[in-house]
């Protein structure tokens, strides 16, 4: 039976369609489409605002659920043109810290605060916060109604907004990212998919009645097939992903391709005219650079590799960055800890893979530097690593004539300078990531290439094990999809040693850099892809195996191990896995290991 929230909204985009005239554009037909979706939702906030004040906590939990279902059918727009906003209607229950600003974070708003005060158990000792927060997201979806007066959409933007819209459901969406109290993620996929669905119907006549008849049937297959899985345990969403969502995408492309309407050039980390998310090549490294316009050539990344394994870059000619980034280890070194340059004492954190370095807008464990340029300057002339000096480095190699012709050919100029050799070693890190795994081939579209234990494995990463809300697909790392111009920090609450008495280990990560109480212990979320071969794991390399580091996120980490930290992101809950399912996930982890 069709909900009464539905039957407003289906009714009232109805009645928005019917008002439109021959005069206006298809851009601003789905403005009118966006602005009744977003009066619906206004309304479904002020109900709650009424709800709450009773007594009745089954009413109240149904009008929070039906006003993020109603956000859903809006959240493509909000998200597009508001972001700030709509950060405060849905974003993390976490407080955020404005880099010059670190002793006064800002307090978290919207649905998933009140989320929290709402679910799994109502205490009605919350209820003078709960009425707080509903009066802020209610001013949030006010200003939201306010902006929305002057927008100007245009049918490129609404098509990039609607993709982007797609995306964001099979990243965040189906691993319940916005929901992890009320596990209500899967219901709220179809209102996302129908809004979408009346927002594109207004291009009908801009292409064949095939083409939009096929794209009409997707939606709704998608739709269908989630209302008839809503077991957020038991979803498939291998099979949603690769049978639904990535044909979805592709057809939209080329209703964007029939209609005329161009994708947008300018640098992205995603390519805006990618089809689906697990194509080749469709992320740009170049992005994260200083003018995310650099290049790399093929005689660059030459370079780059035998500055990569050239001992001249340190003081005495004793190491390179291959010493500790060893290609035969998926280029890490297999090491809880590496010597200092000095050989006396560890440095102060496990070496990570230089495999998809390139794809991150922050880089180190606490995310001290933006660009690989800046990096490798790090490395180099760091006494406890390389402790070289790049300019002395560069008079060094002006004296070999092989390395004098190698730099005119990769950058058409025989003089060497720090700058030259900072730019080859970041261009061929930027080359390592080439999306070759058995995961990206079955997302492609071969099925063989995945059995059904680690397609398993696959959903329990997603769905169950919550490993997904963090390490985001397709990256796997905490680079925040949609935009992918963003990467996250956790609080884990790792430990000295994986025995008992666990002791949170004295690294104070990100905390280092910023001064800022939620970042105590906190360190950059790294990718899964290639992981089963760079072990040991975590910034201090305290877990030998991926089963130990899985058997720790069972357990809620840090703090479900009897470790006090306030500030810990990630859940205390035990995940409850059974060793099957333990095994499981390690089997699909192994999927993301590139062949290449």
């Amino acid at each position: 039976m069709m909900s009464r929230l539905n039957f407003v909204v289906i009714a009232g985009v109805m009645y928005c369609l019917g008002c439109t005239t021959a005069t206006e554009s298809t851009s601003e037909q789905v403005k009118s489409i966006y602005t009744n979706y977003l009066r619906v939702f206004i309304n479904s906030v002020d109900s709650l605002q009424q709800k709450i004040s009773g007594n009745d906590t089954a009413v109240f939990n149904a009008c929070f659920l039906a006003a993020r279902k109603s956000y859903k059918a809006v959240e493509p727009f909000a998200e597009y043109y508001n972001p700030s906003t709509a950060k405060a209607i849905n974003g993390p229950a976490l407080p955020e810290v404005e880099p010059d600003n670190p002793d006064y974070p800002s307090p978290p708003t919207g649905f998933q605060v009140i989320e929290e005060l709402l679910f799994p158990v109502y205490d009605k000792a919350n209820y003078p916060l709960l009425l707080k927060e509903i009066a802020a997201l209610k001013a949030a979806s006010t200003r939201l109604e306010m902006v929305n007066e002057n927008l100007v959409f245009t049918d490129a933007h609404i098509f990039d907004a609607i993709r982007l819209g797609c995306f964001r459901i099979e990243t965040l969406g189906i691993t319940g990212f916005d929901t992890p109290v009320s596990f209500s993620a899967l219901t709220e996929i179809p209102p996302t998919l129908e809004a979408i669905k009346n927002y594109l119907g207004v291009y009908r006549s801009k292409t064949s009645e095939a083409a939009f008849a096929r794209l009409s049937d997707l939606l709704m297959f998608a739709i269908e097939y989630t209302n008839e899985h809503p077991g957020f345990d038991q979803f498939n969403r291998a099979v949603f992903l690769r049978a639904y969502i990535n044909p979805l995408t592709r057809q939209l492309n080329e209703l964007q391709q029939a209609a005329s309407i161009p994708f947008f050039k300018e640098p992205r980390p995603l390519a805006a005219n990618a089809p689906t998310l697990f194509e080749p090549g469709i992320f740009n490294a170049v992005f994260y650079t200083g003018s995310h316009t650099d290049s790399g050539s093929e005689s660059l990344v030459t370079l780059g590799k035998l500055l990569f394994n050239e001992q001249r870059l340190s003081v005495a000619n004793t190491r390179s960055c291959s010493s500790c980034h060893d290609e035969s280890k998926a280029f890490s070194d297999g090491l809880a800890k590496n010597k200092t340059f000095d050989g006396k004492r560890t440095i102060l954190r496990n070496t990570p893979t230089i495999l998809y370095a390139g794809l991150q807008p922050a880089l180190f464990a606490d995310s001290r530097v933006a660009f690989l340029e800046d990096q490798a300057k790090q490395v180099v002339e760091n006494p406890d690593e390389m402790h070289g000096n790049l300019v002395n480095a560069a008079i060094e190699l002006s004296k070999d004539a092989g390395y004098k012709n190698a730099f005119h050919n990769a950058l058409g100029d025989t003089i060497i300078t720090p700058a030259g050799i900072q730019k080859a070693l970041a261009v061929y890190i930027r080359s390592k990531s080439s999306f070759s795994s058995r995961f990206d081939e079955y997302m492609r579209g071969d099925l063989s290439k995945l059995d059904s234990n680690e397609t398993a494995g696959f959903n329990l990463f997603m769905g169950k094990a919550k490993c997904g809300t963090c390490h985001f697909m397709p990256l796997f790392n905490g680079n925040v999809p949609p935009l992918f111009n963003k990467i996250e920090s956790e609080v884990l609450g790792v430990p000295r040693e994986n025995n008992k008495p666990y002791v949170i280990d004295a690294d104070s990560g990100k905390y280092r850099m910023i001064r800022s109480a939620p970042y105590l212990y906190a360190f950059k979320t790294v990718t899964v892809r290639n992981s089963a071969l760079t072990a040991p794991y975590m910034h201090n390399g305290v877990f030998r195996s991926l089963e130990e580091v899985i058997e720790f996120y069972n357990d809620g980490g840090g703090a479900g191990r009897g470790i006090k930290l306030d500030n810990q992101t990630l859940p205390a809950d035990r995940l409850n896995l059974t060793a099957k399912e333990k095994q499981q996930l390690v089997a699909f982890i192994r999927t993301l290991n590139d062949e290449q």
